[in-house]
């Protein structure tokens, strides 16, 4: 049974059948989010008949096409190349003599940005020729069925629909403590322009985003530190993959680690100054002062359900708490139509790092 208590099974007999849902709604499946996992649902219903549309207030392709996947792994395949062309030991060993290799960072940017305009164009001609409507502005859920739309503009309208899914992301998520300016102290989402190549850059958190960009820096010939807050580096990896990884991606680069270790406090300037507090007992391990810090503790869901518990205006980058804790609404999460869990981490109560943000983000 899904949420409210409709079952999976009327909901597959309706997407099959290729008729459309009761009439006294606007849609039959509305979508709020445009990630690969709302792009997926809205697509999928259309091909099977349903009227569908999708609220979103950015870009088409959400975190994975804009500031995620696409860009990051363009990055690194421009980095990775610098790097192989700088082993000169390894070149020489293939009877392969080269001078070195400059890399130009606007180049490298700019490369990564001409991928993800190509893939969210690709994904609105899709959309377009399947007649799914994209309607530009956030969304706060009202009622079992009734989406609030608001522009960026403040005008607001109500879209009704048969079943609402729910694939709203997520955002870089930045412990507390650490100040961001956006230039020496700044997320990921800031890193993948490139703006500039810190000489020396601390990254606090060595799970998958912060391994990525440890290479990306490395190769380009910038300084690393990774600084984690528990026990082990790369903490949620499988034992094997952890184990390939530290001997290729960390101990290869001759990067600085530190474990157990909290960055309690960051300082933008010049140079940036970092506090090192073991995570246990809080006392002070080391101070750092480097050129930049990626300041990131992984990603945080968007959505939020119940009371807004951030500070006014800061409720997953807008204004509205989500009112539908205690509904039993028929809603369904992204997976159900198409197996891409990592494009939805839930928006469940608590919205936390594995919860939602609000919709249209």
């Amino acid at each position: 049974m899904g949420a409210g208590g409709v079952s999976w099974r009327r909901f597959r007999m309706a997407t099959t059948c290729r008729e459309p849902l009761a009439q006294e709604f606007d849609l039959d499946v509305l979508v709020i989010g445009a990630g690969y996992g709302g792009f997926d649902a809205a697509k999928h219903a259309a091909e099977h008949g349903l009227r569908s549309a999708i609220v979103e207030a950015r870009e088409l392709g959400g975190t994975c096409v804009n500031r995620g996947c696409v860009p990051s792994k363009a990055l690194l395949a421009a980095s990775g190349r610098v790097r192989e062309l700088n082993d000169q030991a390894r070149l020489t060993r293939l009877g392969i003599h080269s001078g070195g290799v400059r890399a130009e960072r606007q180049p490298m940017a700019d490369h990564a940005r001409k991928l993800v305009d190509t893939m969210r164009a690709s994904m609105g001609k899709t959309l377009q020729r399947l007649g799914v409507q994209v309607l530009e502005g956030r969304g706060r859920l009202r009622g079992p069925h009734g989406v609030v739309v608001r522009s960026a503009r403040g005008i607001e309208r109500e879209i009704t629909a048969a079943h609402v899914i729910v694939a709203t992301g997520s955002e870089p998520f930045v412990p507390r403590g650490i100040m961001l300016d956006g230039h020496t102290v700044f997320t990921s989402d800031e890193a993948l322009t490139l703006s500039w190549l810190p000489p020396w850059i601390a990254i606090v958190g060595s799970g998958y985003i912060g391994l990525e960009f440890a290479d990306i820096y490395t190769a380009l010939g910038c300084e690393v530190t990774l600084v984690e807050a528990l026990d082990q580096l790369m903490p949620s990896f499988d034992a094997d993959i952890r184990k390939l990884a530290t001997r290729h991606l960390i101990e290869a680069r001759d990067i600085e680690t530190y474990t157990g270790v909290l960055a309690s406090k960051v300082t933008p300037g010049s140079p940036v100054k970092v506090e090192l507090r073991h995570a246990a007992s809080k006392e002070l391990v080391d101070t750092l002062e480097v050129d930049g810090v990626l300041g990131r503790g992984g990603r945080d869901g968007q959505a939020h359900v119940g009371p807004c518990r951030r500070r006014p205006g800061h409720c997953g980058g807008g204004e509205y708490p989500w009112p539908w804790a205690h509904h039993g609404l028929p809603k369904y999460s992204s997976r159900h139509l198409h197996p891409s869990r990592d494009q939805f981490r839930g928006a469940h109560p608590g919205g936390g790092p594995g919860g939602g943000q609000e919709a249209g983000v």
